[in-house]
């Protein structure tokens, strides 16, 4: 299969087909493709690419982002691809990006073993089975093959502390891997049936996952906090009260935060927005909402992509 690029901006679940099988006949050639667009000037403070380039020394980090995968009709015509702003912002931020497809447990080695840092992103349903529990709801939206790759991607850049960060269902990894576990439906589970509580929402509707927007709440002192570049006074609780405004578009969450993980965002609704590893030295973020759909509007959400690139070229000194 070919990696591809898409300029598909259609929210996480609107591909319900199976993802094709791990790849079992050895590892994966280090000759992948890898996405060179060249991104147009950014809107606001994101800089240009030669000053970004400038800023990191030089160096050209190479990041592997895990495939999605949209399945036609036939079943058999299968596209792997990496989103046109997943790329557009990793570029924009001095990287390049190959997209990492399916494979097994040797050739995720070598995917980690050759990129400077990884990018879990967004879609489909993580399989309650990891943490113990049956499916409650649209076992359709479930893939095995997908969440294998995926927490054993999670699992080796974590050992080895390559540079991760992962986004909306890549966050749900990252807790997942590591020993948490998730709420599989809010709406069912936490939100009596209703797609919201109060004025706030986590998706718009079930059918089309469009996004929606609401506050967020950082903590004071936490890596996010560094990352976003958010300063100003703290409530009781710790948590900064300039709030971000990010955009939703998911029905499952994180819960129970995994061991060596602490969560440092909130939704009003007391919903975990984004986690972060508690050793400085192991370079990891997970955001629960989509910050590729913003930044080009909103600089403020291209930050967690530059930090990803700033740590994966960092790396490559080490």
């Amino acid at each position: 299969m070919t990696a591809q690029e898409t300029d598909q901006t259609s929210p996480d679940h609107n591909r319900r087909s199976p993802a094709p099988r791990p790849r079992t006949e050895g590892a994966p050639s280090p000759r992948a493709e890898v996405a060179r667009e060249e991104p147009g000037s950014a809107a606001g403070s994101v800089p240009a690419m030669g000053e970004t380039r400038r800023r990191l020394g030089g160096k050209v980090p190479l990041i592997g982002v895990s495939q999605r995968t949209e399945l036609r009709a036939n079943r058999s015509d299968a596209a792997v691809f990496a989103q046109r702003e997943l790329v557009r912002a990793l570029r924009a931020a001095g990287a390049d990006v190959v997209v990492l497809t399916h494979t097994d447990q040797r050739g995720i080695g070598r995917y980690v073993g050759m990129c400077d840092g990884i990018l879990l992103p967004g879609g489909f349903d993580v399989d309650p089975t990891y943490f113990g529990e049956p499916i409650l709801t649209h076992p359709e939206w479930v893939f095995p093959e997908a969440d294998a790759f995926d927490i054993a991607l999670a699992r080796q850049a974590i050992a080895t502390r390559t540079p991760l960060m992962g986004i909306c269902r890549g966050a749900q990894v990252i807790n997942v891997a590591m020993g948490g576990d998730m709420w599989q439906d809010i709406v069912t589970q936490l939100h009596g049936g209703r797609l919201g509580d109060g004025d706030v929402r986590h998706v718009a509707d079930m059918e089309s996952f469009a996004s929606v927007r609401h506050e967020v709440r950082v903590r004071a002192g936490s890596l996010l906090a560094h990352v976003l570049e958010l300063d100003g006074e703290a409530d009781a609780d710790g948590m900064l009260t300039r709030p971000v405004l990010a955009n939703s578009s998911h029905h499952q969450a994180m819960r129970r935060i995994a061991p060596g993980f602490a969560p440092s965002a909130y939704a009003p609704d007391g919903i975990v927005e984004a986690i972060e590893a508690t050793d400085p030295d192991v370079p990891v973020l997970g955001l629960q909402w989509h910050p590729e759909r913003l930044w080009e509007a909103e600089p403020l959400h291209h930050l967690p992509f530059a930090w990803l690139v700033a740590q994966a070229a960092r790396r490559m000194g080490d």
